[in-house]
């Protein structure tokens, strides 16, 4: 929160609420302590005593201490508030990893084996990991059939979270499940992203985290997982669903359940979560699978893994920020607290 004032802004405009009433309290302190004193000197001594003993130390110079220290409070108390004027060019560099989310929207995600269906509860492992990678950047990709990016690499968590609520299986049309071109399409939102800003020297770290069932029928994720590897992109393969699966339900137009889905044969399809096929994605790399859960303990594993990784710095830009003046006050308080004590 910064407010002007006197064509100063103050940087800790918001202490003043209760900063003001402290400095009062204190200064009336420093006024009660010097009247206490001389009450003192007058009970003990007696007037006349009183009136030899201020000719060392007299009312004056008691008035004279306080003022100083009142002034050593104040001072102090304008410092805190950090008032700065004038402006100054300031290179900003923000340092962060750059994280592509990749989200299984198949129709396999909708079998309901995570206390509710695998989408929803992936949705919400995302969001989840969203609180705990605040100076990242994040991006979006969906897939089935097809995969698309659906948020590029921001910082703006807001429009992420935006882009991510509003998904569903009928995002992308095909209904089968086409990991490796979800691989492709990360390689190529993290190449984009390097076109984009050429004069980086190193780049921010890249990390790929999969959200998937790993029912994969269309294949070529080998070739799409070497591209991967040589950008240097790291994967997470996160499991959803369970090995004993669930059957896939059916919608009619109103969003009714009508059934499930039924194989050739009309035996109904059991969609099950392929682990050996999600932990084949990770395999020589620095990735890792992680198996999703119902409580944290999963999206905790996510966020150690991502701290493995350092932050490389990824944007910078010339800044005009105001400068801090505060130190002239504090000089000063410093000051009037010298003349207290010589005094």
């Amino acid at each position: 929160m910064k407010d002007m004032l006197f064509g100063i802004t103050w940087a800790n405009a918001e202490w003043g609420l209760w900063l003001l009433p402290v400095l009062f309290f204190l200064v009336g302190v420093v006024i009660w302590s010097v009247k206490r004193q001389q009450a003192w000197w007058r009970t003990i001594a007696g007037e006349r005593y009183v009136h030899e003993r201020l000719e060392h130390a007299s009312s004056k110079r008691l008035w004279i201490k306080m003022g100083a220290m009142s002034c050593a409070l104040f001072f102090l108390g304008v410092a805190l508030l950090r008032p700065q004027w004038g402006e100054k060019e300031e290179l900003v560099v923000r340092q962060g990893r750059d994280i592509v989310i990749a989200l299984d929207i198949s129709r396999s995600m909708l079998a309901d084996d995570c206390h509710g269906d695998r989408l929803e509860h992936a949705k919400m492992k995302v969001l989840q990991l969203l609180e705990m990678v605040t100076a990242d950047r994040v991006g979006l990709v969906i897939f089935s059939g097809d995969a698309l990016v659906q948020c590029p690499l921001t910082s703006d968590y807001e429009a992420f979270r935006m882009f991510l609520e509003d998904l569903s299986v009928e995002t992308v049309s095909s209904g089968s499940t086409h990991i490796g071109g979800a691989l492709e399409k990360i390689a190529m939102l993290f190449e984009g992203q390097q076109e984009q800003n050429k004069t980086r020297e190193r780049g921010a770290t890249r990390l790929a985290i999969l959200f998937s069932d790993g029912e994969d029928f269309i294949g070529g994720s080998d070739a799409a997982r070497k591209s991967l590897f040589d950008a240097g992109v790291q994967v997470c393969a996160v499991g959803v669903g369970s090995s004993d699966g669930a059957p896939i339900p059916l919608y009619d137009h109103r969003g009714v359940r009508s059934g499930f889905q039924k194989d050739d044969q009309g035996h109904i399809v059991i969609s099950r979560l392929n682990e050996s096929f999600l932990r084949s994605l990770v395999v020589g790399q620095k990735g890792i699978f992680i198996r999703s859960t119902f409580d944290a303990a999963d999206v905790c594993a996510i966020k150690k893994w991502v701290d493995r990784f350092e932050k490389r710095p990824f944007e910078s830009r010339e800044q005009r920020q105001r400068e801090e003046q505060f130190f002239w006050y504090a000089a000063m308080a410093f000051l009037s607290l010298l003349v207290e004590m010589v005094v």
